[in-house]
């Protein structure tokens, strides 16, 4: 039977001894009688996390107190609770409408984000931003081949020459990408009453790209727009790498990569998508080529800079992305 969480924890009142199989008192539907005045606590079908065990009741009026249940547990489970390390399964800092879509996402065998009953928001907690814009029901199956590689010779005419002589030597950028996204900051910054409040300290709004050089852009974009000069909230631009223990209100993500013909990773590191998306309390808008995306899926092996187990960990992840996106 599959216990609900990976830490247990104890509860003594006088009917029982009761040990809780998940960080929380959920509530257990059916029951399973091991005898002896044990029972077994299940969540019922149709529910969150449908067919696990919740909880172990050991009766009081049946001889059980908490040593007795600890060797009932030694005997028949072959366990026994060194207390000494828990495992966090439940994210505490997310509002739960988000949790309940990045956790699935990054951690579907082990977030169990559905437990707390936390205050519902307004707003859409996560939304996807298509470039260039999904015009067919199907997905295309190729990249868009709006990403431009900086130490490529010839870069056409998507980047203005203004810019290119600001920008690193090397690096990926999507200018296209770049300008929808500071688009939707402009009209946070005309309409701040689209955020949530700011009650925490940090940035409310902390845009991330999977490119430095793709965030230096976004950085001159931002400081040439006189509405965000303007802005009457905190922002703050960045790569994945700088945002390592920081949180922010609203996650702004750049996935940048955009190839026309190949696959290719998203981003520098494979731990750089999923400490992306942890980042935000309330609310969490992705910008990227769903070309892309569909095409990172049907790669398999060593990417690029990523070996074999980097880059199956990022492909898992960006295809259960995809198929999140695809349902929605």
């Amino acid at each position: 039977m599959q216990p609900l969480g990976r830490t247990a924890w104890w509860e003594v009142n006088p009917q029982a001894c009761v040990l809780h199989l998940g960080p929380a008192q959920s509530p257990a539907t059916d029951a399973v009688d091991l005898g002896s005045g044990v029972q077994m606590g299940l969540i019922a079908d149709g529910l969150p996390y449908a067919g696990r065990a919740a909880r172990i009741d050991f009766a009081r009026d049946a001889g059980f107190d908490l040593a007795t249940a600890r060797r009932w547990l030694a005997t028949h489970l072959r366990t026994r609770d060194r207390q000494r390390a828990v495992f966090l399964q439940v994210p505490y800092r997310m509002r739960q409408p988000l949790a309940d879509v990045v956790g699935p996402l990054l951690f579907p065998e082990s977030c169990l984000g559905r437990l707390l009953e936390l205050p519902m928001v307004p707003e859409t907690p996560f939304e996807f931003v298509a470039v260039p814009a999904l015009r067919r029901a199907e997905w295309p199956r190729e990249g868009a081949g709006l990403e431009q590689d900086l130490s490529a010779g010839r870069l056409g005419d998507r980047l203005p020459s203004d810019l290119r002589g600001q920008l690193p030597r090397k690096g990926v950028v999507n200018y296209l990408e770049a300008q929808a996204l500071i688009q939707r900051l402009e009209r946070w910054a005309h309409a701040p009453n689209e955020l949530p409040a700011n009650s925490h300290s940090g940035p409310s709004v902390l845009v991330l790209a999977l490119s430095e050089a793709q965030a230096e852009l976004l950085r001159r974009l931002a400081h040439r727009s006189a509405a965000l000069q303007k802005r009457p909230f905190p922002l703050e631009i960045a790569v994945p790498g700088k945002a390592r223990q920081r949180e922010c209100d609203v996650l702004v993500l750049s996935l940048t990569r955009s190839h026309a013909h190949r696959c290719v990773p998203f981003g520098e590191d494979a731990a750089d998508l999923a400490r992306a998306l942890t980042r935000p309390r309330q609310r969490l808008l992705v910008f990227g080529d769903p070309g892309a995306l569909v095409k990172r899926t049907h790669w398999q092996g060593p990417l690029d800079h990523l070996d074999a187990a980097a880059a199956h960990i990022e492909g898992q992840r960006v295809g259960r992305l995809l198929r999140h996106l695809q349902a929605v």
